[in-house]
């Protein structure tokens, strides 16, 4: 089972976060007991942090890693050295990196890596406030693609009113 990891950038965290997102893991976990999770995140700043780790915490799960930019350019849009490290740490984790090859500007970049991800995946993690899309590339323009391609989506609805949404999750039982 591929899972294609979403969400935003800046996480509003409430007091039960960190237990909203261990019960989705417990439910992918529950779901597909015997099989092999493969991870697929850009692992940006926020929710793909957030989510690769948790879901890395599972036994049966691997890390791919989507970069949609050449690193030395992407390592730029990581804003401290804190983030530029946490990065590091978790890249080290993967099984596999795949660079998007095509050379395009910043937002259809990251639109193609979410393309990528969706081409290889059967089920989208994300983290997303529930707002339409702002831009090409973005969370909600990738939740949007999933939509429109029938991928299962666990959503966790960001923001003070944490929540979690499965949405088809009977389609890929």
């Amino acid at each position: 089972m591929n899972i294609a990891i979403t969400g935003h950038r800046k996480v509003e965290y409430s007091s039960n976060t960190d237990s909203i997102i261990h019960q989705a893991c417990e439910r992918i976990d529950q779901y597909f007991p015997n099989e092999k999770l493969i991870v697929f995140s850009c692992l940006a700043e926020g929710a793909d942090r957030i989510l690769s780790r948790h879901l890395l915490h599972l036994d049966n799960a691997t890390l791919t890693v989507i970069l949609p930019l050449p690193e030395t350019d992407y390592i730029n849009d990581f804003k401290t050295e804190e983030s530029k490290e946490e990065y590091y740490q978790l890249k080290k984790l993967a099984h596999k990196i795949i660079e998007v090859p095509l050379k395009v500007q910043r937002p259809y970049a990251y639109q193609l890596a979410n393309r990528v991800m969706l081409d290889h995946c059967q089920l989208v993690f994300a983290i997303w406030d529930g707002k339409p899309p702002r831009g090409i590339g973005g969370t909600a323009d990738m939740i949007y693609m999933a939509r429109a391609k029938q991928i299962t989506i666990i959503w966790i609805a960001s923001g003070p009113n944490y929540g979690l949404t499965v949405i088809n999750m009977e389609r890929i039982k």
